[in-house]
């Protein structure tokens, strides 16, 4: 399994467009084979801050996302709003072993 969590600073004017392009972006990808979960999160304190949290099955199905037609869509749709460029990070489950 891979988790990736997305930052995403997003201009004030665009939250709204952007949640909604969010949204179908990932009512998409939890159609995609292999992604287990995907969730926007608002922060609290600042609501033009996002992170996405995506977990796929494998690497593999992580990185075929990044090729998909309907992320490339999303990601034209979301670079006007973008104050900078989103932030990714992956991480490997760990499964404790006794």
């Amino acid at each position: 399994m891979l988790t990736v969590l997305v930052s995403i600073k997003i201009k004030s004017e665009h939250v709204k467009a952007f949640i909604a392009a969010t949204i179908e972006e990932t009512r998409t990808s939890l159609q995609d084979a292999g992604v287990v979960q995907f969730d926007i999160l608002q922060e609290s304190d600042d609501a033009a801050h996002f992170t996405l949290h995506e977990v796929y099955a494998s690497r593999e199905i992580g990185l075929q996302h990044l090729e998909m037609a309907h992320f490339k869509k999303w990601q034209s749709t979301i670079k006007p709003m973008l104050i900078e460029p989103p932030h990714a990070a992956a991480y490997e489950h760990v499964v404790a072993k006794e």
